[in-house]
């Protein structure tokens, strides 16, 4: 093992074993002042379930070694000690039955955080589409879906999939998936290596070349049947989780050997070279081009498009940040009500429960107050372009009030500014219509700021 890795393997183990004892400090404090208080109850022994989870998280964040194994050696063995060492038994027989106690606890409590706690030790196990499709159901209705037949209605240029949850925006060759309140993710329909059909009601996972999850959809969902029909014409491999290899590397497409041309197509070939050159040969296209877009070429191209923007706010940290604090409120603000008296115990209580209802309600409130509850979106119509804001009313962005372009590397994303330095719109390249929006501002002599 190289010196990094035990460096990583030391510092995980710190970790884990920093975050039971600040745990079991807590559990063991919290023990002391009720007790003191006359308030005990019976809820206190739920203390040690939290022994595990706050392994995982020590353990993530000193940044452990990255092995599944010594990671789970490290979590379990550091939970595992805190509650003897903190009840320290005197006598032997004592001292085996809180070790018992606290095996059984350590079973239990594994499970809190687990799926969390994985995505940082194994991210390969996390990604792998085999997992999340084995999660949609236990084969109850494996057999009730199907591909569809290739006849039915012909596929649009651009449609979505889904409603609700994880949207599927198609348009041409891209695929957008924009889960809820995550970041989406944009790729190809070529980057599909296959479809892997899951034993529940009829959800399909989408992965790659790399054996990486690319997104999920369900054939009952609006325009589900319709999507699996894109698939199939782009020769997209359908398979159900029993048909794929357990462990490993997914099989993918077969390759086959190129064949040796005979002498008929060897004179095909010939034929066709020098009709490709007498073309490359011909006059030269009188149109101006002032960009490279490649989609100007497709049947779904047209002068007026749309386009979903990101948020320029981060309204995901908000809404987190004010779940986590609630979860201090409480066991931050019983024990300063206490110490101030039982005048201040009601009143206290009172101040709390406001606390948590801003906490939680006030960032999807503003939030919604600045438009950006939802991803705002940006179309381009006529030369002109409008931004809808959701409930704000729509606003007209005139091309003699922008400033110019900055790009933005924590994101790859580029901000589009005013001339006084505000910022307007936030959009990536990489989103459906991203590039076009970036040729129209190319061609109305909007370029990137030194």
């Amino acid at each position: 093992m190289s010196g990094r890795k035990v460096l990583a393997a030391v510092r995980g183990l710190a970790g884990a074993a920093l975050g039971t004892y600040l745990a079991a400090w807590l559990w063991t404090g919290l023990l002391a002042f009720l007790w003191d208080q006359g308030l005990d109850t019976s809820l206190t022994v739920l203390g040690p379930l939290l022994f595990c989870p706050a392994a995982y998280l020590g353990y993530g964040c000193f940044r452990g070694l990255r092995q599944r194994r010594f990671a789970d050696a490290s979590t379990w063995g550091c939970a595992f000690l805190a509650l003897p060492l903190a009840a320290k038994p005197d006598t032997a027989g004592v001292g085996l039955t809180v070790c018992l106690l606290s095996a059984l606890l350590v079973c239990f409590s594994r499970f809190l955080g687990r799926e969390a706690f994985l995505r940082y030790v194994d991210p390969a196990w996390y990604r792998d589409p085999r997992r999340i499709a084995a999660r949609y159901g236990r084969g109850r209705l494996s057999g009730h879906w199907h591909v569809s037949p290739p006849f039915g209605p012909e596929v649009p240029a651009a449609f979505d999939v889904g409603s609700g949850g994880t949207i599927l925006h198609v348009q041409g060759d891209t695929i957008r998936s924009e889960p809820r309140l995550r970041r989406g993710r944009t790729f190809l329909v070529q980057d599909v290596a296959g479809v892997i059909l899951a034993p529940g009601v009829g959800h399909c996972v989408l992965y790659n070349r790399q054996d990486e999850t690319l997104a999920v959809f369900c054939m009952s969902g609006r325009n589900g049947e319709l999507f699996v029909k894109y698939l199939k014409n782009h020769d997209v491999p359908f398979r159900r989780l029993t048909e794929v290899p357990p462990t490993g590397p997914l099989a993918l497409r077969e390759t086959r050997e190129p064949e040796e041309p005979g002498a008929l197509g060897e004179a095909v070939r010939e034929i066709v070279s020098e009709c490709a050159a007498e073309l490359e040969a011909g006059p030269e296209r009188e149109e101006t081009i002032l960009h490279t877009d490649l989609g100007r070429y497709s049947a779904w191209d047209a002068q007026d498009f749309s386009l979903e923007l990101r948020r320029t706010r981060p309204i995901g940290a908000w809404i987190g940040a004010g779940m986590l604090l609630t979860i201090a409120v409480f066991p931050i603000g019983f024990p300063i009500a206490a110490l101030l008296g039982e005048g201040c115990i009601i009143p206290g209580l009172k101040i709390m429960v406001a606390l948590v209802f801003v906490l939680l309600v006030g960032p999807w409130v503003w939030a919604a107050a600045s438009g950006e509850l939802f991803p705002p979106r940006l179309s381009v119509e006529s030369g002109h372009i409008w931004l809808d804001k959701g409930l704000l009313p729509l606003r007209e962005i005139c091309l003699e009030d922008i400033g110019g372009l900055r790009y933005d590397r924590s994101d790859e994303c580029y901000i589009l500014r005013d001339k006084q330095g505000k910022t307007l719109v936030k959009f990536s390249t990489r989103d459906a219509c991203g590039s076009r929006f970036m040729n129209f501002l190319t061609d109305h002599g909007i370029t990137l700021l030194k």
